[in-house]
């Protein structure tokens, strides 16, 4: 079983690229394609519908999304009815099942260590509501049954060891290292996320966890992932 994943298109930013990309390989035996955020930028609802029609056109695939910080809370609602073949996942799990594997996703907008300035201005109890989800991603996490291969999906990185490129000062309003000791104490087979765009270390070693940056941004193209070998093998 494959999967392939993509972040941070922006669309309209990156749209010309990221449909360009899409040309230069071949994609076979894809199951899942798995959006992690940031797909549109600055809430533009009608720019998400060329990334999805060149999604549908390459990939023959179930396609599963969470929000980003540019698909804006008040324009959630809009994305999740215009685009209802997609599963948008805000905080909760999705069961995918074959006749070989039983995986089950868990999807989140996720959380900074330091809400940024926006944040901090616009959004007066942002810290309640990233420590509420903490405990919301634990949870949904610790739920998953035991015969289930779990992915963690979010959009804010739950990691710094994949923001190296990113200017340091920052790291803490791009992601969280909060989430590392729900990452061990629940161990997922694999997370992903997106977010990082100058990330120069896509990927890292968790205790044994992989964390993979999906940004189109940092890396050009979508990554897929081959879980034929238990999680073991990652396509660049």
């Amino acid at each position: 079983m494959k999967i392939a994943a993509v972040s941070d298109i922006h669309s309209p930013k990156y749209l010309r690229e990221f449909v360009e990309s899409l040309k230069i390989r071949k994609y076979h035996d894809i199951a899942l394609v798995l959006l992690a955020g940031d797909i549109i930028d600055k809430g533009a609802v009608s720019f998400m519908r060329p990334v999805i029609n060149a999604i549908k056109k390459t990939f023959k695939s179930r396609i599963i999304g969470i929000y980003g910080n540019e698909e804006y809370d008040s324009v959630k609602n809009d994305i999740k009815r215009e685009f209802n073949d997609v599963i948008w996942l805000d905080d909760e799990t999705y069961f995918y099942e074959t006749s070989d594997i039983k995986v089950a996703i868990v999807g989140s907008r996720g959380v900074l260590d330091r809400p940024t300035w926006w944040q901090q201005r616009n959004i007066p109890n942002i810290r309640e509501i990233y420590l509420a989800r903490i405990k919301k991603i634990e949870s949904l996490l610790r739920a998953v049954p035991k015969n289930y291969k779990k992915i963690l999906l979010t959009h804010y990185s739950p990691t710094y060891a994949t923001l190296v490129g990113e200017d340091k000062r920052v790291w803490p309003m791009l992601g969280s290292r909060r989430l590392e000791k729900i990452i061990l104490n629940t161990r997922p087979k694999i997370v992903i996320h997106g977010h990082a765009h100058r990330s120069v270390k896509v990927e890292a070693w968790l205790r044994g966890v992989r964390i993979i940056n999906v940004a189109f941004p940092a890396r050009k193209e979508v990554t897929v992932i081959d879980f034929s070998e238990g999680l073991e093998k990652y396509l660049i």
